[in-house]
């Protein structure tokens, strides 16, 4: 917090600083627990409380209860409801006879992180980089950026710098927490891998995560195979980015000085039409211009 206070108390603007007061106070001092690394594992929004009350306002039609009316409603209704919902089974009454069966429209509850074929893919692609992943201390490091390579020494450098915390800026602070990535994996059961990258805070599961099991021979991209682009084959002769370095070079012809470029058949065909498309004026011998019809620029 220091440094993020730092950053933003060299502008010497009073609005930036009375907002940095309001926030040291009320989200530093009062309320720290905000954080998203505060508590791995743990949701940060109340995103399903908030689901939950809307669906007790709709079972309920929004009407106002009283504390004894509200849980004799719930005892009643609600809960013998939603407990169907989410029971494996079923027990019916078939003929006067109580059958129980499996219940097909059941709820699961998570236990684990979904991982979609979306993300498959996303760490198909980060996979496809190449980029070194190096085991220190039972945990597995990675380069992010464009850096590809990674020791062991720069593993333990990270750690010791990451203890120390010599960070003169803010922006140094942030660009070295995000210069390596450590995932914690977990071979009982992948998917409750920990990274420490933003993205596996606020998901719960990365790229990284979903790599690292799969270079650990965990998972496969066997399921996305069909999400994946199909690259064409390459074709036969030099490519279009390297086709210059086979035009002769200036001095290398005796006859001529020039470029020798290689004719190719679009630009036979465009030179024939060149020639058809190009009039002369019989008077003056002169080339004609062309707007609706060929007329010479001599006005002959």
């Amino acid at each position: 917090m220091d440094l993020f206070k730092k950053k933003w108390k060299h502008f010497g603007i009073k609005q930036i600083n009375d907002f940095l007061t309001y926030f040291n106070n009320q989200w530093c001092k009062s309320n720290n627990g905000w954080l998203e690394k505060y508590s791995v594992g743990i949701q940060s929004t109340s995103n399903a409380l908030e689901s939950f009350h809307d669906k007790i306002k709709k079972d309920l039609k929004d009407k106002r209860f009283g504390i004894i009316e509200f849980l004799n409603e719930c005892e009643s209704n609600l809960i013998h409801r939603w407990s169907t919902r989410k029971s494996p089974t079923l027990t019916l009454i078939r003929d006067g006879e109580s059958v129980i069966t499996d219940n097909l429209n059941i709820k699961t509850f998570d236990n684990e992180p979904f991982i979609s074929s979306n993300d498959y893919t996303e760490a198909y692609k980060w996979n496809r980089l190449n980029k070194s992943i190096i085991v220190y201390n039972d945990q597995l490091f990675m380069p992010d950026g464009k850096k590809k390579t990674l020791s062991k020494e720069d593993c333990k450098l990270y750690l010791e710098e990451l203890q120390q915390k010599n960070w003169s800026s803010f922006d140094m602070m942030i660009e070295f927490l995000d210069s390596i990535h450590i995932v914690s994996l977990n071979k009982e059961n992948w998917k409750l891998s920990i990274c420490s990258c933003s993205f596996w805070l606020k998901n719960l599961h990365c790229s990284h995560v979903i790599s690292c099991a799969y270079r650990s021979k965990l998972c496969s991209f066997d399921s996305i195979g069909m999400n994946l682009p199909i690259e064409r084959n390459k074709k036969r002769g030099p490519q279009s980015e390297t086709a210059n370095a086979y035009n002769k070079q200036p001095g290398e012809n005796d006859k001529d000085d020039e470029l020798i470029l290689p004719v190719t058949k679009k630009s036979k065909v465009k030179s024939s039409q060149e020639r058809q498309d190009q009039q002369v004026c019989p008077k003056c011998n002169t080339p004609m211009l062309k707007r609706r019809y060929w007329y010479c620029e001599n006005k002959c």
